[in-house]
């Protein structure tokens, strides 16, 4: 489940990079190579970071003595990139057939205005290169909330870093069976009373 999760987030970061060159520049937009060149070269940056980070993850479970977690660990090491792979090299041909193929067959355009508002395709139009509501708020709201309490949350998060380095090296290894049940209980051994 881990690889079609990674998957499908790749799709996802591709297809929005797809969507996203339609509004770039207007030679990119009337170019299907162009747009493509733009979409793998941001897509494959985004997604090259992630695939690597749970490759390595992966690949740090192998010194493990346990089999199957060390089988694991080189299944997701092997999977994960080729994963990437497949994405850039079958997906991008993909999503041009979808455009040049399927995307203007007429039923498909009846299909997509029920779950497309007219309002929504007509502000995409109107506001081509410019920001959506949920960029603005990151990029001025967010951004400027997070620069303005920065110490506090350097200061919070390294109250939670001490906190929990603190715990965990008081963390060991049980010296003796766990007991769910108190001693005196009568399912406990020794106290079977029926």
């Amino acid at each position: 489940f881990v690889v079609i999760g990674i998957a499908a987030d790749d799709l996802f970061v591709f297809m929005d990079a797809w969507r996203q060159s339609e509004f770039i520049d207007k030679e990119i937009i009337n170019s299907t190579q162009k747009r493509l060149a733009y979409t793998v070269r941001r897509a494959s940056r985004a997604m090259a970071v992630t695939s690597s980070t749970t490759a390595a993850a992966f690949s740090a479970n192998y010194l493990s003595p346990i089999m199957p977690i060390r089988s694991a660990s080189l299944f997701g090491t092997i999977v994960i990139p080729m994963n990437y792979f497949l994405v850039v090299v079958i997906f991008s041909p993909a999503v041009i057939f979808y455009e040049k193929n399927i995307k203007t067959l007429p039923t498909l355009r009846s299909v997509s205005k029920i779950f497309i508002k007219d309002d929504v395709q007509a502000a995409s139009t109107q506001y081509r290169g410019v920001f959506g509501k949920i960029e603005k708020y990151f990029e001025e709201t967010w951004t400027q909330l997070i620069f303005n309490l920065r110490y506090y949350v350097f200061g919070v998060t390294s109250l939670w870093l001490i906190f929990a380095f603190y715990h965990a090296i008081k963390i060991g290894p049980l010296t003796e069976p766990e007991k769910f049940l108190n001693e005196d209980h009568r399912f406990e051994a020794g106290n079977l009373a029926i």
